[in-house]
């Protein structure tokens, strides 16, 4: 009851920094767009708290938001249609590549009773994908549990397939010395960027990872146990580099002022998301940018600036920010030989 208390407060503490973000944006975005002072406090009392929470909630219920896969399209359809409804100006969408990881579905069949587990590929060591051979891979998986010394005395490494906590930081990689063939994470019930930072390299290492829900985990760790800690699964995995289209959403509120609507001001933020397994990343977190930003053309919508403003959603953030250089690639090249 207590973790449960401690959770609410953490959530109601994140949601009351969030709003707080949100006006200090819109206050800054204010001082830019108008040409006088204005009544901030009364502007910052337009904040709609359920309309927020509604968006989030919304993209957060699209799958996975990952530049390239389909819950991104989407998201893009939804801001598109959003900013529409909000009434913006010349609302589009322009499109742009990526090259993104796509997982194309992994796998584990117990081999005594012929039940298939689901797999998710983790984020590629560098370039290495975790990506198995056609027709798979056979072995034993053991239980490593938190991968300490302690729960590996007297287990043989080398082949085996190995069952571990999430939350066990880089202790696989001392495993893998030992000659694992491939590692299985059981879904923690809380964990953080750090932690999940720690499953993936930026070197090319062979080291097959993959992700497996807190059920099936401990289902699977119950056979391992009544298997006398050994058991015979067979393995498929598929993770594939592929060149993918992803899009920014652009929309427009005309300045009021004839003079100072010559002027644009651009508000952007990110709409894309990751994740340490990218088929499950749902992005609540990154959710709160674009939110963000909806609701401030909202309000912009209804106090009609002086100077124009654009409202940018990207993606690509998490891949080297390749949506905002999208734009500017495409509208703010003005010189040789950058002009496009």
């Amino acid at each position: 009851m207590a973790k449960v208390h401690r959770r609410k407060g953490k959530i109601i503490r994140n949601l009351v920094f969030f709003l707080c973000c949100v006006i200090l944006l819109i206050g800054t975005s204010f001082s830019h767009v108008y040409s006088d002072n204005l009544n901030l406090t009364k502007i910052s009392e337009q904040v709609d708290t359920q309309y927020i929470k509604t968006i989030v909630s919304d993209l957060s219920n699209l799958g996975s938001r990952v530049s390239g896969y389909q819950g991104n399209e989407e998201a893009s359809k939804y801001i598109e249609n959003v900013f529409q409804k909000i009434g913006l100006e010349n609302v589009k969408r322009e499109s742009f590549p990526v090259t993104v990881p796509l997982d194309k579905g992994a796998s584990l069949v117990v081999s005594n009773n012929k039940k298939e587990l689901q797999l998710y590929c983790l984020w590629p060591n560098l370039i290495r994908t975790p990506t198995l051979p056609s027709a798979g891979i056979t072995g034993q998986v053991i239980d490593g549990k938190t991968g300490s010394l302690e729960n590996l005395n007297g287990k043989i490494i080398q082949g085996k397939v190995v069952l571990l906590d999430f939350n066990c930081g880089n202790k696989w990689l001392d495993i893998s010395m030992l000659g694992a063939k491939a590692f299985i994470f059981i879904e923690p019930e809380d964990t953080t960027r750090v932690e999940a930072e720690k499953k993936y390299l930026d070197l090319p290492l062979n080291i097959p990872r993959y992700w497996i829900s807190r059920q099936d985990g401990f289902y699977l760790r119950r056979l391992i146990k009544e298997n006398d800690e050994e058991l015979d699964v067979h393995l498929k995995a598929k993770m594939d580099w592929e060149r993918k289209i992803t899009k920014n959403v652009l929309g427009w509120i005309s300045g009021n002022d004839p003079e100072l609507k010559k002027e644009v001001v651009v508000i952007e933020a990110y709409y894309d998301s990751i994740s340490v397994v990218p088929s499950i990343a749902p992005g609540a977190d990154s959710a709160c940018s674009i939110a963000a930003l909806i609701q401030i053309a909202k309000i912009l919508r209804n106090n009609p600036p002086s100077r124009t403003v654009l409202f940018l959603a990207t993606s690509g953030h998490f891949l080297e920010r390749r949506g905002i250089d999208a734009f500017l690639q495409a509208h703010c090249r003005w010189e040789e030989p950058f002009k496009s």
